[in-house]
């Protein structure tokens, strides 16, 4: 079976978004998972990373000019079986982007370094192979000491842990463990929700219907015990944050597999008190996945969405920049079971 890589090119017109074609970037055998966009090569302009889980494939895509037009596909490594999910950040200090990535099958997390900034990447290091169905994946600085630590999601041992960049070099220290009761957990994201300065984590508790945080008591790294900010989210399979009401502090957004339904929850105090649920939309069957961005360029959070039950890519328009949402709007139904999305200027 061929699957499809794809981006999307949107023109802004008169306030709103106008999207064009489809431009395929690859057409490729085995399961294309996680896409991540970010300049690799150091040229100014976003490139593509996917993670291929039939082909146990990491590869780019060069954003050749600059203007969304692709090369082809350079491998990083074709040997990380079951690959799910892959992102970027400068793990060794050097000011360009090394990438990160899971096996699921080999419960390991690696990553590759970008040896000279151009592209060209190393063999994989490891960062650990005891996350148990490793799937959700995060890059932030957890112990407020300049370098970038890694977060995983691991669904087969119900964890949140994280692992500490112990030289800024790229040397990770061991697994460092914020719940084991996160069932069959698929994602995991890293904002500061309570307004203190160091970065919170946020995770998707997917068998039990939970959205929880963890406040960073101390911002190096020591967490407290879960927060609920929804335990009624049925299947709940992605989380993000972002200021979706324009009041300078993070709110919480989640698909919700289970029940077809996009949510957000309002960070009411900006110290990580939340409103309960409020829905984007309760018509999106088996979404997968919520990114945020201003679609429409009128300055505040819009949300687009990778929804799987009718091949559907659609954005919701944040009409007042308080969160209060409209109904879809179809980007594309062209595509079988999308599960991923990014919202770029590629």
């Amino acid at each position: 079976m061929k699957n499809v890589i794809l981006l999307f090119l949107f023109i802004p017109l008169e306030c709103f978004a106008q999207f064009g074609q489809q431009q395929i970037i690859d057409v490729v055998n085995g399961n294309p998972r996680g896409v991540y966009s970010v300049d690799i090569d150091g040229d100014g302009s976003l490139d593509v990373l996917c993670a291929i889980s039939g082909e146990n494939k990491i590869a780019w895509y060069k954003n050749d000019d600059g203007l969304g037009n692709f090369a082809t596909q350079r491998i990083i490594t074709s040997s990380l079986q079951e690959t799910t999910t892959v992102i970027a950040a400068d793990i060794d200090g050097d000011n360009d982007m090394d990438v990160i990535a899971t096996s699921k099958v080999l419960d390991r997390i690696v990553w590759f370094e970008n040896l000279d900034g151009l592209g060209t990447f190393g063999t994989q290091s490891l960062i650990t192979s005891t996350a148990d169905g490793a799937i959700g994946l995060y890059a932030a600085d957890l112990d407020s000491d300049g370098d970038m630590d890694v977060l995983s999601a691991s669904y087969l041992d119900n964890k949140i842990a994280w692992y500490e960049n112990t030289d800024g070099l790229g040397t990770f220290g061991p697994q460092r463990i914020l719940t084991n009761s996160a069932l069959s957990t698929r994602d995991v994201y890293a904002a500061d929700l309570d307004g203190d300065g160091d970065m919170d984590v946020i995770a998707a508790s997917t068998a039990d219907d939970r959205v929880i945080w963890f406040e960073n008591l101390d911002g190096l790294g020591n967490f407290g015990p879960e927060k609920i900010i929804n335990n009624d989210a049925n299947g709940v399979i992605a989380v993000r944050a972002a200021d979706l009401d324009g009041d300078g502090d993070k709110d919480v957004i989640a698909a919700i597999f289970g029940d077809g339904k996009i949510s957000w929850y309002e960070n009411l105090d900006g110290l990580g008190n939340f409103s309960p649920e409020k829905v984007v939309s309760n018509l999106t069957p088996t979404v997968r996945l919520v990114q945020c961005a201003d679609i429409d360029m009128d300055g505040d959070l819009d949300i687009v969405a990778a929804i799987s039950g009718n091949d559907t890519i659609g954005w919701f328009e944040n009409i007042d920049g308080l969160g209060n949402f409209g109904p879809v709007q179809t980007i594309t139904q062209d595509i079988d079971g999308p599960v991923w999305v990014l919202a770029e200027d590629l």
